[in-house]
């Protein structure tokens, strides 16, 4: 919302640091910085998203997105590289893409019991409340792997409902951000855009990882 609010009807001029851009970029540097200094890098990585979302449909220079990308990337390569739970949950990812989850009863448990309940749902569902893996079978069934849990209740066709109303949502926002419209506040295209950006992307990526 602050950037949404401090970049409105602004035009990125320079790469100076008294431009609103810029200030936006350091202050969101800050605040990324202290995020994963806590060790939530996964939060991190979505703030930084959205950051950058924000950056771009405001019209910052080509060049800073393109930048903060081979940073980002180098980042997600050392990690990667660098071993422990966050380069398992990689593997677990890329294990997951392939159909063959190894390590089932450790670093891909969770992944693993996400493919279960999705598969328990079959096409119409066990029905609305009547989720097994929901009870201590799954882990973070409430927020990371919520999804598992819809298509496990409402099955194929509920998991495909929540996906399409969500690019709803998307295609409603971009088009609500882009028109040509009346309003007494300048930020309303912005903030349209950064709920565009947040909300799907963040639901694309948990619910991604259930699927896999």
């Amino acid at each position: 919302m602050y950037g949404a609010s401090a970049l409105a009807d602004k035009t990125h001029r320079s790469m100076r640091l008294t431009d609103p851009f810029m200030m936006y970029s350091i202050i969101a540097g800050i605040m990324f910085v202290l995020i994963v200094a806590q060790g939530d890098l996964g939060m991190g990585v979505s703030f930084a998203l959205i950051v950058v979302f924000t950056l771009v449909f405001a019209g910052v220079n080509w060049r800073v997105p393109v930048v903060v990308g081979v940073f980002g990337a180098i980042g997600m390569i050392t990690v990667f590289l660098a071993g422990g739970f966050r380069s398992h949950r990689f593997h677990t990812y890329f294990d997951a893409l392939r159909g063959n989850i190894e390590d089932t009863q450790g670093t891909g448990f969770q992944a693993y019991q996400g493919f279960l309940s999705l598969a328990d749902g079959g096409f119409w569902g066990v029905g609305l409340g009547q989720s097994r893996a929901k009870w201590f079978y799954l882990p973070e069934a409430k927020n990371d792997f919520v999804f598992a849990i819809i298509g496990e209740e409402l099955g194929l066709w509920g998991g495909a409902l929540v996906i399409v109303l969500f690019a709803v949502l998307g295609y409603f926002g971009l088009r609500t951000a882009t028109a040509r419209r009346t309003s007494s506040s300048p930020c309303w295209p912005p903030r349209c855009r950064w709920v565009l950006s947040c909300r799907p992307s963040s639901t694309s990526a948990t619910s991604s990882v259930c699927c896999r």
